[in-house]
């Protein structure tokens, strides 16, 4: 990217992600879109201004990306002020823990025939050891929501929010040229 917009690459999945597409920002018609699977973000952007390099994602998915969150986001008019009824809780810190796929030992083996691979684990990044970050629940209006994820959007100048009777699991936001969504957790 010529510029970078760090408030859209704030909402993607870290390299471990197994769907390579959310791990950078990507294009959806006149959008650039950022996502790691439980939030999303987006804003208008015409291909070339700031993004070229960007791959333009399309399929099933992207299909329900867009019906499913991006459409809904742009046909709400009842935005409201954060916080509505929002309840926090108390900060936890990450615990680190041994690796759960090379099981500390650094390294994964690979067999193939008769030839052994080994490979540092992309998980811990050769460490051995991982940060587990616990959910942190919090409550907007009712509905449960990690923390995590809360944190992010609250950072967000002019934050406006949006949430369907019908639908609560769902918090929309928007501030300034960004939209989004954040999907809750079950109670």
């Amino acid at each position: 990217m010529n510029k970078k917009d760090y408030i859209i690459d704030n909402f993607t999945a870290d390299e471990s992600e197994v769907r390579e597409y959310l791990t950078r920002p990507f294009f959806m018609d006149d959008l650039v879109v950022a996502s790691n699977g439980h939030i999303l973000i987006f804003r208008k952007e015409k291909k070339g201004d700031k993004f070229e390099e960007l791959k333009t994602v399309s399929g099933s998915t992207v299909k329900q990306i867009r019906n499913g969150y991006i459409n809904k986001a742009l046909a709400i008019t009842d935005w409201h002020e954060f916080p509505v009824d929002f309840e926090a809780p108390e900060y936890q810190e990450a615990t680190s823990r041994k690796c759960p796929d090379c099981n500390g030992f650094r390294e994964l083996n690979f067999y193939s025939g008769s030839h052994e691979y080994t490979v540092t684990c992309k998980e811990c990044n050769g460490e051995g050891e991982t940060l587990q970050r616990e959910i942190i629940r919090c409550k907007v209006n009712g509905q449960q929501f990690d923390y995590h994820y809360i944190r992010k959007i609250t950072a967000l100048e002019n934050l406006k929010i949006y949430q369907d009777k019908d639908k609560p699991e769902l918090l929309f936001f928007k501030s300034g040229e960004y939209m989004g969504a954040i999907m809750g957790l079950k109670n």
